[in-house]
């Protein structure tokens, strides 16, 4: 199984409470990066992590990973807002699914301690359409600020719109990285490339490097110029 590891992107892993947005349009393997970075992260058996999806239900996210060649280890808790709804009262999820949220991760982190390595929320969208809007931004603030609290890789999954790539997004100064994907045509051919954007503390290059599913996983190839 190939895959693509935090040293690949960035040529060193982060710190251990960074918290790492995934931004791209739709098509663009957001999740399956994620996915991919969070399986080389757990390659030890003791260390543990927890995706958790709003996109669609944790059967069907597998289903596709293992499409790809991404086969998810016992290690790898995979969950979705269906079973949060059924862990919490709905009202309480219209009010408190920030702290809702909060709860899984901090739970798994009671539980494994140290060895609660890596957390991915996929995806803020579909999060923040569940959601009032009221107070929404110092939320976010809230919420990022308690993610960091905890010690744990974030990944927070992002899709830009037209829109949205005008707006400068709150999320991307929170961040302590950014992983860019997009897609290019490139003599009659569709890339996918990947870019990193930024990681605190650490240098990288910031040049676009061609990004190919596999049937056996993922792979970074060389750099791409348009």
């Amino acid at each position: 199984m190939k895959l693509i590891s935090f040293r690949d992107v960035f040529t060193a892993d982060p710190e251990q409470s960074s918290i790492i947005l995934v931004e791209g349009a739709a098509g663009t393997l957001k999740s399956a990066l994620c996915f991919s970075l969070m399986l080389e992260t757990l390659k030890d058996k003791e260390d543990a992590g927890l995706y958790l999806t709003f996109e669609q239900t944790w059967e069907s996210h597998l289903r596709n990973m293992k499409s790809l060649g991404l086969e998810s280890p016992e290690n790898l808790l995979v969950s979705d807002y269906n079973f949060m709804r059924k862990e919490f009262r709905d009202e309480e999820m219209n009010i408190n699914i920030f702290d809702s949220i909060l709860g899984m991760v901090e739970a798994l982190k009671s539980e494994k301690k140290d060895h609660f390595k890596i957390f991915a929320l996929d995806s803020l969208n579909a999060l923040y359409s569940i959601l009032s809007h009221d107070n929404l931004e110092n939320a976010k603030i809230s919420f990022f600020r308690r993610l960091k609290s905890l010690g744990v890789i974030t990944l927070l999954i992002f899709e830009k719109t037209t829109e949205q790539d005008r707006k400068n997004l709150r999320e991307r100064f929170l961040a302590d990285g950014i992983i860019s994907l997009g897609i290019m045509h490139n003599k009659g051919d569709v890339v996918r490339y990947l870019q990193p954007v930024k990681l605190t503390s650490s240098e990288h290059s910031l040049k676009r490097r061609q990004m190919a599913a596999k049937s056996d996983g993922l792979a970074l190839l060389g750099p791409f110029y348009r």
